[in-house]
């Protein structure tokens, strides 16, 4: 698999952000994908709490600048950039002083649920992609972790469907365990400008975090089952799908990985 080019999109990973086990996990992905013989970059968003000096982050200007509309608002994206220690893996940092200039993920010091994380999500994943295409290089692969990437693929297949380096790009979505049954609010269709060619979306009209599973794995080529227990809703509509699945409960280890090239050659 020498030379296969793919892109982790995430909103953690060791050691940047605490080390979760989900952090730890894509780390050691990376790492064992690139052992492997792939090219590795990964994008994720630049929390507050993400240490600039100690991780040296520094800003990439060629890339910045670009607008991501979000509802009719224009937000600027802002990247940075560093190296995943220990391995030649780029990792680019989305930054947005609105956005993500907070030291928490998702809930405020009290536990609340930040009002505008269905604007977050939108602007992270449309940042992705409009970042994908300005950095001039092109993954075979797209493999998008967590609830905060999923409407990536989503994007990918919709708005920026015609955008020829993305035709060919393998699709994966990555499903964990949640425990945020929060909404997204009854604008999220709005705000976020996506129009459907075809099929039932209707759970994207206030939707929960959940259901940004359920867009990104419908819109993906490749679902992955990440953690033992994913909620019973979202395994029972990864399903319905009929698409190919490759489940860490039932592969572990180097199983998992010879499972995985295996689905993307």
């Amino acid at each position: 698999m020498t030379n296969q080019k793919i892109l982790i999109v995430c909103h953690e990973m060791a050691p940047y952000t605490d080390l979760t086990d989900q952090a730890i996990f894509l780390r050691d992905l990376a790492l064992n994908l690139q052992k492997r013989g792939a090219e590795i970059r990964v994008f994720m968003p630049k929390f507050g709490h993400i240490k600039e000096r100690k991780h040296r982050l520094h800003e990439v200007i060629r890339l910045s600048g670009l607008n991501i509309t979000v509802g009719r608002n224009n937000n600027p994206l802002i990247i940075k950039v560093a190296s995943l220690q220990t391995a030649k893996i780029q990792v680019y940092f989305l930054d947005n002083e609105d956005f993500f200039m907070r030291k928490n993920f998702f809930h405020d010091d009290n536990g609340k649920f930040f009002e505008d994380n269905d604007e977050r999500a939108i602007f992270y994943n449309k940042g992705v992609l409009e970042l994908l295409i300005k950095l001039g290089w092109m993954p075979d692969v797209i493999h998008c972790q967590g609830w905060l990437s999923g409407l990536v693929p989503t994007y990918a297949r919709t708005i920026f469907s015609s955008e020829p380096s993305l035709k060919k790009v393998k699709l994966i979505s990555s499903i964990y365990s949640n425990s945020l049954d929060n909404k997204l609010g009854a604008d999220f269709v709005k705000k976020s400008h996506l129009k459907f060619p075809d099929g039932n979306f209707d759970y994207l009209d206030n939707p929960k975090v959940s259901d940004l599973y359920k867009s990104g794995s419908s819109f993906s080529d490749i679902v992955v089952i990440s953690a033992d227990d994913i909620e019973k809703e979202t395994d029972d509509f990864v399903k319905t799908l009929k698409k190919p699945i490759l489940d860490i409960r039932k592969n572990k280890g180097d199983s998992f990985y010879d499972k995985y090239f295996e689905l993307i050659s």
